[in-house]
């Protein structure tokens, strides 16, 4: 009966510190953008976007820009290699995140919505992540 209890206890403690909440300062490294200019794609490194990134229990995530009172939602699942891969809700927002690396590789799309000549930029980013 002891074996018994002493598992349960170990399971539940190994539990709770596997679903604790996570918050990320994320420094961004390099990024290049796609800018429509009404004739065409031009490539520039834009300005730097740095973030906190809160990762919960349940594998949702939140994404809050330094200095931005807007929060991004995310939906995560675990991918191959222990990857945490996060989509917005319009599925144009794409978070890879490694923890192990402290390294998290963010690209966006709204790019291919066309209204009235104007598009949205394409960008790629990368960031180096310290845990708080």
């Amino acid at each position: 009966m002891k074996k018994i209890v002493l598992f349960a206890v170990a399971l539940a403690c190994s539990g709770a510190v596997a679903q604790e909440k996570q918050v990320w300062a994320c420094q961004q490294e390099v990024a290049t953008i796609l800018g429509w200019d009404k004739s065409g794609w031009t490539q520039d490194e834009g300005v730097d976007v740095n973030f906190l990134l809160t990762i919960n229990e349940n594998l949702t995530a939140a994404v809050k820009s330094v200095g931005d009172t807007s929060e991004a939602n995310l939906t995560c699942e675990i991918a191959p290699e222990s990857y945490l891969s996060c989509l917005d809700n319009t599925k144009s927002m794409h978070f890879l995140f490694n923890s192990a690396q402290k390294r998290l590789g963010f690209s966006s799309l709204y790019g291919s919505m066309d209204t009235d000549n104007k598009r949205e930029p394409v960008s790629a980013r990368i960031y180096t992540c310290v845990k708080f």
